[in-house]
């Protein structure tokens, strides 16, 4: 009895599947992910402007589909407001400090 709890218990369930779905799991996908990252690095200037597009355009549609649903308030909810105070007044020091 205790030989198959061991065999089952501990070799199949936590030796075989937590690993795979835990520590190694996540791992083996981090790694994955930041391979394929590291392959969109090309250097051009002009591939990270079009990033930076899309990132833009992405962030306006969903502001437009919030005012357009009618739950910018919603959207609001998850912004913390000091944030947004303190990267104001960060970005308006720095155009008096480039002119």
């Amino acid at each position: 009895m205790l030989a198959f709890g061991h065999k089952y218990s501990f070799r199949l369930v936590d030796r075989g599947l937590l690993e795979l779905f835990g520590p190694y799991g996540i791992q083996n996908l981090m790694g994955h992910i930041s391979k394929k990252i590291r392959e969109l690095q090309t250097g051009y200037i002009y591939n990270y402007a079009l990033a930076i597009l899309l990132g833009l355009s992405f962030i306006s549609y969903c502001v437009t589909l919030a005012v357009i649903l009618g739950s910018l308030d919603l959207l609001l909810s998850y912004i913390d407001m000091r944030l947004v105070i303190i990267l104001t007044i960060n970005l308006f020091i720095y155009f008096l400090r480039s002119k």
